[in-house]
């Protein structure tokens, strides 16, 4: 398959960076409006982005996207075309945690900021914890939908790499539910810097009950979970 479109990469930067600085800019005179209509201009970043890469995506049950509000919504992270992707695919009331190295990144990490998206600092035990204390705040307070990857950082294959606890924890102190979302085909589409186009798989798993996990069975509960996913991406 030819890597042609990775001469349009640098084309699909500049649009995230012109976009996101017009809409930095109009945050300064109406942030409130900004944020109302979030979603809106966040998924015409991702969607463009994937048109200019030749991503198309392909959802195999577009109703549980509709149906979630304050839940856990837990997706493994393959590559950096991930963030494009999520983006497509952005919905009102969601938020996120992402790695604090986004902040360094002029723009883009003030943006997600601006969004409130949570930075992680994953060399800092006690950042993350204070980090994921905010998350549960954000979700009991605000009833938001928060993305979270449970690998913690990208695997940069199809294959499911370990998950941290964080996430359990997280689900066992709110009793929200988790809802799987397995994405499959990124690790075809772009691998490294090199963009091959493709479509990307989007299959959203019926969400868990966690009202019954507590802090001392988390690990079984990652295990489980774990397994839910191993399965739903043939991996088992």
């Amino acid at each position: 398959m030819a890597a042609w479109r990775t001469l349009l990469l640098p084309l699909a930067f500049g649009w995230v960076f012109s976009a996101v600085a017009v809409v930095m800019l109009a945050a300064l005179v109406a942030p409130q409006f900004i944020l109302r209509t979030q979603q809106r201009w966040v998924r015409s970043l991702g969607v463009v982005s994937c048109w200019l890469l030749g991503i198309k995506i392909r959802i195999e049950n577009p109703e549980r996207l509709a149906q979630l509000q304050g839940q856990i919504l837990a997706f493994n992270h393959i590559n950096m075309l991930d963030l494009i992707v999520l983006a497509s695919l952005w919905r009102r009331g969601w938020s996120a945690i992402y790695k604090q190295e986004f902040n360094n990144i002029p723009l883009i990490g003030r943006t997600m900021q601006f969004l409130g998206l949570l930075p992680i600092d994953r060399r800092n035990r006690a950042a993350a914890v204070a980090t994921l204390a905010n998350a549960a705040e954000v979700i009991r307070a605000e009833h938001k939908t928060l993305l979270v990857a449970p690998e913690g950082t990208r695997s940069n294959s199809e294959q499911l790499g370990p998950f941290k606890t964080g996430p359990f924890h997280l689900a066992s102190e709110l009793k929200v539910p988790m809802v799987p979302m397995l994405m499959q085909g990124n690790a075809r589409a772009m691998r490294g810097l090199l963009v091959y186009g493709g479509t990307v798989t989007i299959k959203l798993l019926a969400p868990i009950d966690t009202s019954h996990w507590h802090s001392d069975n988390v690990a079984a509960q990652l295990h489980s979970t774990r397994q839910l996913f191993l399965a739903g991406l043939g991996q088992q």
